[in-house]
Protein backbone atom coordinates (compact mmCIF):
# COMPACT_ATOMS: atom_id res chain seq x y z
CA UNK A 1 0.00 0.00 0.00
CA UNK A 2 1.07 3.52 -1.23
CA UNK A 3 0.66 6.52 0.76
CA UNK A 4 0.63 10.05 -0.61
CA UNK A 5 0.21 13.64 0.22
CA UNK A 6 -2.96 15.50 -0.06
CA UNK A 7 -1.75 19.13 -0.59
CA UNK A 8 1.88 19.61 -1.60
CA UNK A 9 4.07 21.81 0.26
CA UNK A 10 3.05 23.41 3.38
CA UNK A 11 0.13 26.37 2.83
CA UNK A 12 0.33 29.90 4.09
CA UNK A 13 -1.34 30.60 7.26
CA UNK A 14 -4.52 33.80 6.44
CA UNK A 15 -6.27 35.44 9.42
CA UNK A 16 -10.52 35.95 10.07
CA UNK A 17 -10.27 38.47 8.16
CA UNK A 18 -8.72 36.62 4.72
CA UNK A 19 -11.47 34.08 5.67
CA UNK A 20 -14.00 36.69 5.23
CA UNK A 21 -12.69 37.27 1.84
CA UNK A 22 -13.16 33.74 0.25
CA UNK A 23 -16.09 33.30 -1.53
CA UNK A 24 -18.91 31.63 -0.97
CA UNK A 25 -20.56 28.99 -3.64
CA UNK A 26 -24.44 30.71 -4.80
CA UNK A 27 -26.96 28.77 -2.78
CA UNK A 28 -29.79 26.34 -4.48
CA UNK A 29 -33.40 25.81 -3.58
CA UNK A 30 -32.28 22.85 -1.20
CA UNK A 31 -28.36 24.12 -0.42
CA UNK A 32 -27.28 27.25 1.80
CA UNK A 33 -23.73 27.54 2.00
CA UNK A 34 -22.26 29.15 5.06
CA UNK A 35 -19.21 30.82 5.08
CA UNK A 36 -16.16 30.05 7.18
CA UNK A 37 -16.17 32.61 9.04
CA UNK A 38 -19.29 32.80 9.87
CA UNK A 39 -18.84 28.95 11.53
CA UNK A 40 -15.43 30.23 13.27
CA UNK A 41 -17.77 33.21 15.12
CA UNK A 42 -20.08 30.36 16.25
CA UNK A 43 -17.40 28.39 17.77
CA UNK A 44 -15.88 31.00 19.38
CA UNK A 45 -19.15 32.05 21.04
CA UNK A 46 -20.17 28.70 22.08
CA UNK A 47 -16.92 28.43 23.73
CA UNK A 48 -17.59 31.76 25.57
CA UNK A 49 -20.40 29.85 26.99
CA UNK A 50 -18.36 27.68 28.97
CA UNK A 51 -15.66 30.44 30.02
CA UNK A 52 -13.14 29.13 27.03
CA UNK A 53 -11.78 31.29 24.46
CA UNK A 54 -9.15 31.03 21.89
CA UNK A 55 -6.06 31.91 22.43
CA UNK A 56 -4.02 31.46 19.03
CA UNK A 57 -5.81 30.85 15.55
CA UNK A 58 -5.05 30.69 12.01
CA UNK A 59 -6.30 29.05 9.07
CA UNK A 60 -5.10 27.59 5.54
CA UNK A 61 -6.64 27.91 2.12
CA UNK A 62 -6.22 26.10 -0.92
CA UNK A 63 -9.41 25.45 -2.11
CA UNK A 64 -10.66 23.96 1.01
CA UNK A 65 -10.37 26.02 3.94
CA UNK A 66 -8.26 24.21 7.52
CA UNK A 67 -9.09 25.45 10.94
CA UNK A 68 -6.39 26.01 13.67
CA UNK A 69 -7.36 27.01 16.65
CA UNK A 70 -5.92 26.54 20.02
CA UNK A 71 -8.34 27.50 23.00
CA UNK A 72 -7.74 28.30 26.19
CA UNK A 73 -8.27 26.39 29.44
CA UNK A 74 -10.28 29.15 31.63
CA UNK A 75 -10.77 32.63 30.78
CA UNK A 76 -10.63 34.57 34.15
Amino acid sequence: MSTGTLVPGPLPKIGRRELEQIPVPEATLTHKPVPHHVIVEALVETLSFRHLGVVNEFFQHLGKVRHGISPSHCLE
